[in-house]
């Protein structure tokens, strides 16, 4: 009775006396304000406790799962390696962070040669994952991510209040791959764009970012929404399209966007589950 009422009142406000020509129209119009309105139904919601992420298909497999490249980062003394790697671990588990964890100095040499590197997962007994990096390969990881930022930003950066990217930087560069600068820059702002993925931006830009700088509460959060990336296969450190057509680019995007959509979703609750626990109740597992 709501739904014809509405109709009704719609038809007698704009239709005058043509109201049997665009009832059909009007009907469509409602019932759809009326569906979303059902999708955003507010009230309590209670979700399974295991979070499921979808896996992008084989469709693209040419262009997925390459081997991740190595880089020569050994301490050379496995002794000292251990040493260093559990240091850290010990480290992040009394400050929450690897901030201030000091480099490694070689021993024989007296130089610094190693840093510490989160992998943003954690081990069977709750210890950070955590890697040795030679400061040379940290140095050429600056500079691509520099790289990545300043081709992907197209307008007022967000970075100095938001963390987390919703499209990972590295993941879109890595669908890019093998297009010249000119066309990077034009694949990015095509994608930032286009109605086609209105929920996939790019860059440093506000639109692609979530999770207040300095948020402790946002961080475990963090940590396992890399890891939903990684499951759903979009780490960007496997990803190479080099060779691909435009085509198949946005082919695998249509993929991907309600691949991120669905992690957004994963951050919305447990955000909200923190916020509001009489309401929400957070998923403690990931799948």
């Amino acid at each position: 009775m709501a739904g014809k009422a509405i109709v009704g009142g719609l038809l007698d406000a704009a239709l005058g006396g043509g109201k049997k020509a665009m009832t059909a129209e009007v009907t469509e119009v409602v019932a759809k304000q009326q569906a979303r309105q059902q999708a955003l139904k507010i009230g309590p919601r209670v979700p399974k406790h295991i979070f499921e992420v979808d896996k992008v298909s084989d469709n693209f497999s040419e262009f997925l799962n390459k081997p991740r490249p190595k880089a020569s980062n050994i301490i050379e003394d496995p002794v000292e390696a251990k040493a260093y790697k559990k240091a850290g671990q010990d480290y992040y588990r009394e400050n929450q962070s690897l901030a201030g964890y000091p480099f490694y100095k070689d021993k024989v040499s007296g130089e610094t040669t190693h840093y510490l590197k989160s992998n943003s997962e954690f081990n069977k007994d709750g210890s950070l994952r955590v890697k040795a990096v030679k400061l040379s390969e940290r140095d050429a990881r600056t500079a691509r991510r520099n790289r990545w930022e300043e081709e992907q930003t197209l307008g007022p950066t967000g970075r100095d209040e938001f963390v987390h990217h919703k499209t990972p930087l590295g993941f879109i560069d890595r669908v890019a791959a093998g297009l010249n600068a000119a066309d990077r820059r034009k694949f990015y702002q095509h994608v930032h764009s286009s109605q086609r993925w209105p929920s996939l931006k790019v860059g440093n830009e506000a639109e692609n970012l979530v999770g207040k700088v300095g948020d402790e509460a946002f961080h475990p959060v963090h940590v396992k929404v890399h890891e939903l990336i990684k499951m759903a296969g979009l780490d960007g450190e496997r990803i190479d399209f080099t060779g691909a057509t435009m085509k198949q680019r946005y082919d695998f995007l249509d993929e991907v966007a309600p691949i991120l959509d669905q992690i957004d979703e994963y951050i919305f609750n447990q955000r909200m589950a923190d916020q509001f626990p009489t309401q929400y109740e957070p998923f403690t597992q990931i799948n």
